[in-house]
């Protein structure tokens, strides 16, 4: 296993080491750890990659190692490896050959701000709306999660994420809106929709009223409500 996940891009020796100071401290071969202890202990190979999510979420046994089925078989089958990568999308919008694998290609490519994970995120807009805090070189959707969500900085142009928060998120455990909504809707609502417009992230055209693109993922939709309102009633 050692040896295929070296050479598959989905391993970050750096990313290990830095989020697991104690493999660190041992002096331990990231890899080695991980494909002996690491895997078992749902440590994450990379931030993209959440083996616990994964395993329950695609109901691996648990004797399998969560990535090493995504690197087999997984990703193939379209197995999103976190909530917010979606590997048929990716490779779609990048025209990826089938011999290359989709969440290595962006792991690979996301530091550039030019790629995004799932097409709810344009990270050129994100970068040159914040420019003077996004700095170069920075994963643009990572900074979101663990910066700009919490300022409610939106991540796409037509997302209010602060009204979005206010309507929907009161006692919610999920502090990032985005991924609010997204679950909220499914976990994959893009996969449904034909704009091919919006899917190449050219989300210029949209605005928070909505054409008739957007009226199918805006954040305040019919479905959502029904969907709320479905949950209050069984409660």
């Amino acid at each position: 296993m050692a040896a295929d996940l070296a050479a598959s891009g989905l391993f970050d020796a750096n990313y290990y080491l830095l989020n697991n100071p104690d493999v660190a401290e041992a002096g331990a071969d990231p890899l080695a750890h991980f494909c002996r202890d690491g895997w078992r202990e749902d440590r994450f190979p990379n931030p993209y990659f959440h083996p616990h999510w994964y395993r329950h979420t695609h109901r691996l046994p648990p004797d399998v190692p969560p990535l090493w089925h995504y690197l087999s078989q997984g990703e193939a089958a379209g197995h999103m490896p976190c909530r917010y990568f979606d590997p048929v999308w990716y490779a779609a919008v990048h025209a990826l050959p089938a011999t290359t694998s989709p969440l290595a290609d962006y792991l690979a490519r996301r530091r550039g701000q030019a790629v995004a994970p799932i097409p709810l995120f344009d990270p050129r807009y994100y970068c040159a709306a914040h420019a003077g805090q996004v700095r170069p070189g920075r994963d643009a959707f990572l900074h979101y999660l663990t910066v700009g969500a919490a300022q409610d900085w939106r991540p796409v142009p037509w997302f209010d994420a602060a009204a979005y928060r206010r309507s929907w998120m009161a006692g919610a455990t999920e502090r990032v809106p985005l991924l609010h909504w997204i679950a909220a809707l499914g976990g994959r609502p893009w996969a449904a929709l034909a704009d091919a417009t919006l899917l190449r992230l050219d989300t210029r055209h949209l605005d928070a009223g909505g054409d008739q693109a957007a009226r199918g993922i805006n954040p305040d939709s019919q479905e959502l409500r029904r969907r709320k309102n479905a949950s209050s009633n069984a409660g």
